[in-house]
């Protein structure tokens, strides 16, 4: 599903499942509490560019045994992430590349590996204790090629009693090599205009080849919350999220029969088309609108290529459906 960040601020640092052992979710600004923990500051402790280790000091006034867990993310524009969860008793999870489950855990101090395309956490390599107020954590993250550029390190610290002290940026890091290509959108036809029916020309683009892009989520939308959310992937099929967003519709395939519709919309498969040559893939996407989406309506898309590189989610066209 489509997610965004506003300013390069990280917005949700856990939408995953609640770590093994927990019983509770991800937490929220309403759970935070008079005397939430502090993360201090992130250090860098040996580094060879790629590995790293780093000492992250997190602390409670109330004692370090009343930190529980901190999560740390380092991640950058193209939305590529290494994020991992620490728990104070020493256990250490990275989560999927795909953000879907934790992998782990790990024991800091102990042999074992976690490990994704872009990074690995090192169990043996990495240490924790806690004296005072203070828990450190040293962390040795080793990051591949894949991951390659200009990252920032975003944390937060929660406390036994789900108080935490927010997202915020601790650190910057560049990982050395060429960094994937970020694909693009290059251009919508038409932009804007009017009607229940339309078949818009989407231009995707990668500086790697048209075969480098994965897929593109596109989403018409507007003030009153209704959406119409499209899936489409390279090879040609298309998905329509449900009415409300719970699952994908489909797949069809560009240029084959079928359709997928709910209240809002439908998208004609017979009468859309994919074509791919250079570095741009085409999609002439046709889609009808009911009466029930009736409005003033903006288009707002985002592309992603096969390393999961994308450039985030922005406004590409404008429609009113009468």
């Amino acid at each position: 599903m489509i997610s965004s960040s506003v300013g390069g601020e990280f917005m949700s640092i856990s939408p995953m499942p609640p770590y093994p052992g927990s019983d509770a979710g991800g937490q929220t600004a309403e759970d935070v509490e008079p005397k939430p923990p502090a993360l201090h500051w992130a250090l860098l402790l040996l580094i060879d560019l790629v590995t790293a280790a780093f000492a992250f000091q997190l602390s409670d006034t109330d004692g370090y045994a009343s930190i529980s867990s901190a999560e740390i993310v380092f991640t950058g524009n193209d939305g590529l992430r290494c994020h991992v969860l620490f728990i104070r008793t020493g256990a250490i999870y990275l989560a999927a590349q795909d953000e879907s489950v934790w992998l782990g855990p790990v024991a800091a101090g102990s042999s074992g590996t976690v490990q994704h395309s872009y990074c690995s956490i090192n169990g043996a390599s990495s240490s924790t204790q806690g004296a005072g107020n203070v828990v450190t954590l040293n962390l040795a993250v080793q990051f591949t090629s894949m991951f390659a550029g200009s990252r920032v390190v975003v944390a937060d610290v929660y406390s036994v009693n789900n108080s935490h002290a927010g997202n915020r940026q601790v650190a910057t890091w560049s990982v050395p090599g060429t960094s994937p290509a970020v694909p693009s959108i290059v251009s919508v036809t038409p932009s804007s205009g009017k009607g229940s029916s339309q078949t818009f020309a989407f231009q995707l683009s990668d500086t790697d080849g048209y075969a480098s892009i994965s897929s593109a989520e596109i989403v018409f939308t507007g003030n009153d919350g209704l959406r119409c959310h499209v899936l489409f992937v390279r090879t040609g099929a298309i998905y329509l999220a449900a009415q409300d967003e719970s699952a994908w519709l489909g797949p069809v395939v560009a240029g084959s029969s079928g359709t997928l519709q709910h209240s809002y919309c439908s998208v004609n498969a017979a009468s859309s088309s994919t074509q791919g040559s250079g570095n741009v893939v085409t999609l002439n996407l046709m889609v009808q609108f009911t009466g029930a989406f009736a409005g003033s309506r903006i288009v707002v898309a985002d592309v992603y290529s096969v390393n999961n590189g994308h450039p985030g989610n922005r406004q590409v066209a404008t429609w009113t459906v009468p």
